[in-house]
């Protein structure tokens, strides 16, 4: 018999402000909830999909988790779902669609929204974060990760730092506190460019996410050479306007990510 999962209708703006949504997580780290069991998939923790433009899609991506969420290996797997604040990128949002994103995955309970920062300051993450509800920000550039020690702390931050093509890295890990996770990507990301993971060398003290051109074709071998605790996918799991998201490709990658690496 067919389920259909109506999402409330009641827009976000309604509400007196978006601290409902942020006082829930004041007290909660991101990725520390609870001990986890153990994940099949070479210990791989997370898995974000990168590049959320509506509450369409976000929807289709948390049909998709909640259809395998409670078999092994999702049942470990901490799922995020990033929406893009950067007026430069195709896949850019304003406050609104992001509002509605947001309330949308809140909706489903399976996931959580990551905001995409690039070259923004604290002030314009901090208010973005309260304007949309969201209490994660990926910070791309110098600024936003200078920006880190200006964070409240409910505000969880993923510094971001490129790599090279031939898997060198462009920063220095000395200005990222220990303990944080942080993620690897191509320089300027979202260009769908991979780097040489073969030269790849991650650092053994940090809990880090692999992203720069991840595709179906292509996620396999990454889980196999390097065994990331995550993994990022954006355009690899778009339809050909590089913008929506695909519902095949979207089941296909969650698919090949339960995939036991051997």
């Amino acid at each position: 018999m067919a389920c259909f999962v109506v999402v409330p209708t009641r827009r976000i703006s309604q509400r007196h402000s978006c601290q409902w949504v942020l006082q829930r997580r004041r007290n909660r780290q991101l990725f520390n909830y609870v001990v986890r069991k153990p994940s099949t998939c070479a210990s791989l923790e997370l898995i974000k999909i990168c590049g959320i433009t509506c509450k369409e899609d976000a929807s289709m991506v948390c049909k998709a988790i909640e259809e395998r969420k409670h078999r092994v290996p999702y049942d470990s797997i901490r799922f995020l779902l990033g929406v893009i604040f950067c007026p430069q990128s195709k896949r850019n949002v304003d406050e609104k669609v992001a509002r509605q994103i947001v309330e949308t995955v809140e909706y489903f309970g399976n996931a959580q929204v990551v905001g995409v920062f690039v070259h923004q300051d604290a002030s314009n993450i901090i208010h973005i974060c309260q304007q949309t509800g969201i209490s994660i920000a990926q910070l791309h550039g110098d600024v936003p990760r200078q920006s880190l020690s200006m964070l409240p702390h409910w505000i969880e931050s993923i510094p971001v730092l490129s790599v090279y093509s031939d898997g060198s890295l462009d920063s220095d890990l000395e200005q990222i506190q220990l303990g944080s996770w942080i993620l690897f990507d191509s320089p300027g990301g979202g260009t769908g460019k991979t780097f040489a993971w073969s030269n790849f060398k991650p650092p053994p003290q940090f809990r880090w996410i692999l992203a720069g051109g991840i595709r179906i074709d292509n996620i396999q071998s990454a889980l196999n050479k390097l065994r990331p605790p995550g993994v990022d996918v954006s355009s690899g799991v778009c339809q050909s306007d590089g913008i929506r998201k695909s519902a095949q490709l979207v089941s296909t990658f969650l698919d090949l990510c339960s995939t036991t690496v051997v």
